[in-house]
């Protein structure tokens, strides 16, 4: 059997890893992928969704279950919701260490085992005593989470940016690339090549004429279907120009 733990949110290093809201971050805690991969794997098991900010507690739970995680919903009193403080010390006993519980409290995912807890706003495993812990919200859901075996996390999904992702990094390179080409009078062309979907980037008409300029007769060296690959052809240019002094 796999020991579940808390860990603290894991956002990775770059930005294209986190996602800040609450559902994704308690699956990150349970499983330590990133914040990111948690909101590609709530994508996934709902493909209506393109951006992931508030989630349903199903997905947050069908998550889980597809890392291998067995999450057990816990009744508890729904007709007066009580407060995070009280469920704390209403089940005091039965929050051994080694415990896990996910809470729904406030329109927040929180986890708790013993006297530690974990959430999204907080990021790091801190005390259920911790003055940023909302203890006056009302609970409104409550699991306990466990697992059985070892987990199962589909990385196939986690690790790959899925179309949206993917549409976005090329919206934000084709910006990058275009603010060049005008800064620096560069032609960025789609009509060159047969492909519809490919681009070629041209200098200006002294850049092209040099007779050291390396793609002056090979241009499919400067053509790609990707943006990120036209913004780095126009850096090679631009570096050429200023190397020889080529005014934009």
């Amino acid at each position: 059997m796999t020991i579940l733990k808390m860990r603290a949110i894991n956002h990775g290093t770059r930005k294209a890893d986190k996602n800040r809201y609450c559902g994704p971050a308690v699956i990150s805690s349970l499983t330590g992928i990133t914040t990111a991969g948690a909101s590609r794997l709530i994508r996934h098991i709902n493909p209506r969704r393109t951006r992931v900010m508030g989630t349903d507690s199903w997905e947050v739970c069908k998550t889980l279950r597809l890392c291998g995680v067995t999450v057990k919903r816990i009744d508890h009193p729904k007709r007066h919701k009580i407060t995070l403080a009280r469920w704390l010390n209403l089940n005091i006993k039965e929050r051994t260490p080694g415990r896990i519980f996910l809470i729904v409290a406030g329109n927040h995912y929180q986890l708790v085992s013993g006297r530690r807890y974990v959430c999204g706003r907080l990021g790091d495993i801190v005390s259920i005593k911790h003055p940023k812990v909302k203890r006056r919200a009302r609970v409104k859901e409550v699991y306990e989470i466990t697992a059985h075996g070892t987990l199962t996390i589909p990385t196939d999904i986690t690790d790959n940016p899925s179309d949206s992702d993917h549409n976005k990094e090329q919206n934000r390179w084709r910006y990058q690339a275009k603010k060049l080409a005008k800064e620096w009078n560069l032609d960025i062309d789609d009509d060159w090549t047969v492909w519809d979907d490919e681009k070629t980037v041209f200098g200006n008409q002294e850049t092209e004429d040099h007779k050291d300029f390396p793609y002056y007769d090979d241009h499919i060296s400067v053509t790609s279907d990707n943006w990120h690959d036209i913004y780095r052809y126009c850096q090679y240019i631009i570096d050429f120009m200023k190397k020889h002094k080529i005014k934009p």
